[in-house]
C-alpha cells in the first residue's frame, strides 16, 4: 500500500505563520498591513463593535480585504467571574474615587459594570449580558462583512472567567476563541481551540522566529500565531523588529505558509476529511490539498477522487 503523508500546508510547507491583531486601531493596522503584506505575512485582525464608525461599510471592507476579522466583543468587557464576591453599586463611578470593593453600573450601556481589574479600571459583564454583546458583536460585524464571515472570537482583556460562555460560543458555531496567553515554543497545532494562545509579541519577535526555524521536522504541521496590538509596535518602537521578523518567512513558500487563523484551521480539518483506502484518496472538502505519495508531491483539487 502507499505511503500517504497528509501533514502539508498548501505549497507543501510543515510550517505557517498568522497574527492576531486586536481592536481596530485604524492608523496603526494601516501601519502594520503596510510591512506585513508585501512580505506575503497574512493573519486576523480582531474587532470590536460599535466602533465601525470611522469608514463606511465598503471602506472596512476596502482596508481589511484578504485578512479574516474576528469578533472582539461589542463594547470590549471583560467577562465577570461568578465567584467574585465585589458589590454591584448604582453610584455614579467616578474614576479618580472609585472604590475598588464594587462595582459601578453603566450609566448608558444596560449590563455593563465598571471595575477594577489589575492597575486600572474597565468594563464587563456578567453571562446574560456577555452573550449578548457578544452575539450583539458578531451581528453587528458580519453586517458589514458578510454573513458567516465572523468565524473567530477574541476575549477582551485576554480571559474569560465564565465556562458557560465558552459553551455558548462553541454552540453558535465558532471555531475557535483566542486568549493573550503565551504559549512558549510548542509550535504543534493547538488542539483545544477554544483556548488558543499566541507565540510572539512586539517583545519577543527575534527569539520566537528563531525558535520556529530550528523547530525540528517531526512529520507533523506547525504554527506561529504572534499578536497582539498594532499599536504596540508603535508604543514599543518595533516597526523595524516586525519587517525582520517578517523578512525571515517572506518568499520562501515551500517551507513557511502564511494565512488568517481561520484558514488554517479549516485547512487542517479538510486534511483530516482525506479518506484514504488501499486504492483511492478521496477529497470532499472544498479546498485544495496538498499530499506526498510515496514521497511524490501530489494536489489533490476540492471534491477529487485520486487512484493509487
Amino acid at each position: 500500500m502507499a505511503v500517504i503523508d497528509k501533514a502539508y500546508f498548501p505549497g507543501f510547507a510543515r510550517k505557517a505563520i498568522s497574527f492576531s491583531i486586536d481592536d481596530g486601531n485604524l492608523a496603526m493596522d494601516e501601519k502594520f498591513i503596510n510591512i506585513v503584506k508585501p512580505r506575503g505575512i497574512f493573519g486576523t485582525f480582531n474587532l470590536t463593535a460599535p466602533k465601525l464608525d470611522v469608514l463606511s461599510a465598503s471602506g472596512y471592507r476596502d482596508f481589511y480585504r484578504g485578512y479574516e476579522i474576528a469578533n472582539h466583543c461589542k463594547y470590549h468587557p471583560v467577562t465577570i467571574d461568578p465567584l467574585d464576591t465585589r458589590e454591584f453599586s448604582d453610584r455614579i463611578f467616578e474614576r479618580d474615587t472609585a472604590d475598588e470593593r464594587y462595582y459601578y453600573r453603566h450609566p448608558e450601556v444596560d449590563g455593563l459594570w465598571y471595575l477594577k481589574r489589575h492597575d486600572f479600571w474597565c468594563v464587563g459583564a456578567k453571562y446574560e449580558d456577555y452573550i449578548r454583546f457578544a452575539d450583539c458583536g458578531r451581528a453587528e460585524l458580519e453586517a458589514v462583512f458578510g454573513k458567516g464571515a465572523i468565524k473567530g472570537f477574541v476575549w477582551p482583556h485576554g480571559c474569560c472567567y465564565d465556562e458557560r460562555i465558552f459553551e455558548h460560543l462553541r454552540a453558535e458555531g465558532y471555531l475557535y476563541t483566542r486568549y493573550t496567553k503565551h504559549v512558549d515554543g510548542e509550535f504543534a497545532v493547538q488542539k483545544d481551540r477554544m483556548r488558543i494562545g499566541m507565540h510572539a509579541r512586539s517583545t519577543n519577535l527575534p527569539k520566537a522566529a528563531e525558535d520556529f526555524v530550528n523547530a525540528p521536522d517531526t512529520g507533523e504541521l506547525k504554527m506561529l500565531i504572534f499578536g497582539v496590538h498594532s499599536n504596540d509596535y508603535e508604543r514599543d518602537g518595533k516597526w523595524g523588529v516586525l519587517a525582520d521578523f517578517c523578512d525571515v518567512f517572506r518568499e520562501k513558500p515551500s517551507e513557511y505558509y502564511s494565512a488568517p487563523i481561520a484558514e488554517l484551521f479549516e485547512y487542517e480539518d479538510a486534511k483530516e476529511a482525506l479518506s484514504v483506502t488501499e486504492d483511492k484518496l478521496k477529497n470532499p472538502s472544498d479546498r485544495t490539498l496538498y499530499v506526498k505519495i510515496d514521497g511524490e508531491k501530489t494536489v489533490i483539487p476540492p471534491h477529487a477522487e485520486l487512484s493509487l
